[in-house]
């Protein structure tokens, strides 16, 4: 089940962004997020499809973990091409595990690619890269408050807290194996890609932190956020799905700048 957004013939860029979500989410997005961007990019000239995975929304089927999603995802720009026989050029836009899906599509160089992707708060879960990311961000920070020494000589920070903190801390600081699993599936398909890709990373979402201390500090990663096409943008104050009033705005008025910068003239 998918839902297309176009604008008016006359103003169409033949750009068309399609947008993967993560998280179980239905076509619709956290908040109505998906929806209110397609309308946005169509507002500006831009194609946007969103759409269900089986088992969700109005799709039939069953619900599938996103590391099986990836080889949908030839089909579904087959189906956009054949439906928009306009369009020129197509995007990839991912939110949290829908971002990974795009890039472990990308891990073999061979598959059919967009032409740009958008990824917002990647996901790339592990024990190890949640503790380190928690006890930088929240912890560090927590060390920083008045509030929070006062509770502790108060004793009202409890056991079971301090014990939560110790578990976190030897995670953060344990050394693991490298091993084969989605994370380097990601890093090779952003590798391998090549082609104009824009990282948004909220603030105030763990999900996107843990991306960036993970892009950080795993070799699979060295040198990925600083290729040619690629281009990081973090917005301090936004969660996960940027549901804050200013937050939303603020995306589209980025997207849609960074959109024209790649293909200033439209696309040819």
């Amino acid at each position: 089940m998918a839902i297309l957004s176009r604008p008016a013939r006359a103003h169409r860029s033949g750009i068309c962004v399609v947008m993967l979500s993560g998280g179980l989410q239905a076509r619709t997005g956290a908040h109505r997020m998906f929806t209110t961007l397609a309308r946005a990019l169509a507002a500006n000239g831009h194609s946007a499809v969103r759409f269900d995975w089986p088992g969700l929304g109005d799709a039939d089927g069953s619900a599938m973990p996103f590391e099986q999603l990836a080889p949908m995802l030839p089909q579904l720009q087959q189906q956009c091409l054949a439906a928009m026989p306009d369009t020129d050029r197509i995007v990839w836009l991912g939110l949290c595990d829908g971002a990974s899906v795009a890039l472990m599509h990308l891990a073999d160089p061979t598959t059919v690619r967009p032409d740009a992707l958008i990824l917002l708060n990647p996901w790339v879960r592990s024990e190890q890269s949640q503790a380190q990311t928690v006890v930088r961000h929240y912890y560090k920070q927590r060390l920083l408050e008045g509030s929070f020494w006062r509770k502790l000589l108060s004793g009202q920070v409890g056991l079971d807290a301090a014990r939560s903190a110790s578990r976190l801390l030897r995670a953060s600081r344990q050394r693991t194996p490298a091993q084969p699993g989605f994370q380097q599936q990601m890093a090779k398909g952003w590798k391998n890609f090549g082609r104009p890709l824009w990282l948004v990373v909220a603030g105030q979402d763990l999900t996107g932190l843990e991306f960036m201390e993970h892009a950080g500090r795993d070799l699979a990663w060295r040198g990925a956020l600083e290729a040619p096409a690629v281009h990081v943008s973090t917005m301090a104050g936004a969660d996960h799905t940027f549901s804050g009033s200013q937050d939303m705005p603020e995306l589209i008025r980025l997207m849609m700048e960074w959109l024209s910068a790649q293909w200033p003239q439209g696309p040819n």
